[in-house]
């Protein structure tokens, strides 16, 4: 996946700041002024160097904290005609932080823009299946995700996974992974994946996921 730079919004209590959002495919980097925050999700985002006294950004075990985001990616559709381009909108509230270290929410809604038609995952989401698979009940019919998520070849681990980002990429090893029939053939082979990749990345070797693949069918 290429680089992309697209604008971000930031909003907290003291109001709202305009700044832009670097993904490289694998890393996320939120620029707000002069001040850089990155990492692998959009709730785990910390500081490229420490914060001055008296910055306006709180932070929650060194991660940005109580405010809300509002940042757009690249997205493709498939449908009869072909690709077609669409604006993933990302809206990731990040709460207080609470008395366990974590925070007392992390609530994340989708809203996919392929004008004159959109569609909004439920607020309240807390991971980026969840919100995708939301999206893609919503899409009429010969209307596909043309990502990571969407490919044959992307799964996540039975053991649990991070809210962006963990998706295990399985296309170094496709005959073994079209034979998973079960939860247990899919730990018998869980070492046998690429790597991780992004749920909106997407690569030439995209494959149209079917029905009851894998561990999440």
């Amino acid at each position: 996946m290429n680089a992309d730079t697209t604008p971000a919004r930031y909003q907290d209590a003291l109001g709202e700041l305009s700044g832009s959002l670097h993904n490289d495919g694998k890393w996320l980097t939120l620029t707000l002024g002069d001040t850089r925050f990155s990492g692998m999700a959009f709730d785990s985002l910390s500081p490229e160097s420490p914060l001055p006294d008296g910055s306006r950004f709180q932070l929650q075990h060194d991660v940005l904290c109580q405010c809300a985001l509002y940042l757009r990616l690249p997205l493709t559709l498939l449908s009869a005609e072909g690709p077609q381009a669409a604006q993933l909108e990302i809206i990731q509230h990040l709460g207080q932080p609470a008395p366990h270290g974590g925070l007392d929410r992390a609530d994340l809604q989708l809203q996919l823009h392929m004008p004159p038609q959109h569609w909004r995952s439920r607020e309240g989401r807390s991971d980026f299946e969840d919100a995708l698979l939301d999206l893609q009940r919503q899409l009429p019919d010969g209307l596909r995700l043309r990502c990571c998520f969407g490919c044959q070849y992307g799964d996540y681990s039975v053991y649990g996974q991070g809210s962006f980002g963990s998706l295990m990429c399985f296309r170094e090893y496709k005959a073994i992974y079209d034979q998973v029939r079960s939860k247990l053939d899919y730990r018998q082979q869980l070492d046998q994946f690429s790597h991780t990749v992004q749920e909106t990345g997407c690569c030439p070797e995209f494959t149209l996921r079917k029905p009851g693949a894998g561990y999440r069918g």
